[in-house]
């Protein structure tokens, strides 16, 4: 997995990325079947107030039944300026959705040449509302209280599926220093399976996920590691189940003094998805996503 807190690597056993204060729970995660993707849907604006529980965060690139590649968006996906207005003067949801339409998988020979020209196209867009837009403030990265000599993250966008019958995953990270925007970070993580891949909080995640964590052995967390199946052998359904359990501990106050910025940023209408070779992308029915999660609702701490 990928790990970044504060927009810093950290690299664990297997890799992804994590972020306090995240505004959203990603997961990408590959089995023996295909992959399952899942996403939170809880939207807060710049002020930290709830705009919306049901947002969408998980876009397949084209359409349901044929597309076999998404992507997951994370961090301040919709800027405007700094006041009341709620005015978006630049939305990643669109602007990346443009790109993806835009952009032929054929046309490149991987996932990282793909991902590069979706980040430069979504960048020059970027550039472009900034030039436009006088006001339009570049964010920190998340959870940080004031700017610093480090690039800040704007936003992430997550890939993950089969790029030309070949199963990868990805990251595109957005970034501006002292209000200039930045070229984009683009890179991809070797598939690992059974373990998610996206955007998570640190702590939580090391301490479910990983067992030579501190916390590995927490009671909060041992009570919601339900899956027994060893990692290189795990299923959709597996994957299912460990999507949920994340989300279903972000929910206990015995967890959450481990990140409550992150937890409390994570909730609402949950979506799930998997992509496989011969299905391709397919929303998962929300009957199936709460029978997952209400797995969890019965365990006493």
């Amino acid at each position: 997995m990928w790990i970044t807190d504060h927009g810093s690597l950290y690299a664990g056993c297997t890799k992804t990325y994590y972020g306090s204060g995240a505004m959203t729970a990603i997961q990408f995660i590959y089995t023996t079947e295909g992959f399952l993707v899942a996403a939170d849907g809880m939207k807060k604006d710049n002020k930290g107030n709830v705009h919306s529980l049901s947002a969408q965060k998980i876009f397949p690139v084209g359409e349901p039944g044929s597309a076999t590649l998404a992507y997951g968006l994370a961090a301040s996906v919709q800027l405007g300026r700094d006041d009341d207005s709620n005015e978006i003067l630049f939305d990643f949801i669109k602007e990346t959705d443009r790109a993806t339409a835009d952009t032929s998988t054929a046309s490149h020979a991987d996932l990282v040449s793909y991902m590069k020209a979706i980040a430069d196209s979504v960048n020059a867009s970027l550039q472009a509302a900034i030039n436009t837009h006088a006001d339009l403030k570049l964010p920190l990265t998340l959870g940080k209280k004031q700017a610093d000599d480090d690039p800040n993250i704007i936003a992430w966008a997550f890939f993950g599926g089969y790029f030309n019958g070949t199963p990868d995953y990805g990251y595109i990270m957005f970034r501006q220093h002292s209000q200039q925007l930045m070229e984009p970070a683009v890179g991809r993580q070797d598939i690992t399976i059974g373990t998610p891949f996206g955007y998570l909080s640190k702590p939580i995640a090391l301490g479910l996920f990983h067992d030579q964590d501190i916390n590995f052995n927490r009671r909060v967390f041992r009570l919601h590691r339900t899956v027994r199946t060893p990692p290189a052998a795990r299923s959709l359904a597996d994957a299912l189940q460990i999507a949920a359990s994340y989300l279903a501990v972000c929910r206990r106050p015995e967890a959450m003094q481990f990140d409550e910025a992150h937890c409390a940023d994570v909730g609402g209408k949950i979506r799930a998805a998997t992509i496989t070779p011969s299905n391709h992308f397919q929303w998962l029915p929300d009957s199936e996503i709460q029978s997952a999660l209400a797995k969890f609702e019965t365990i006493e701490l």
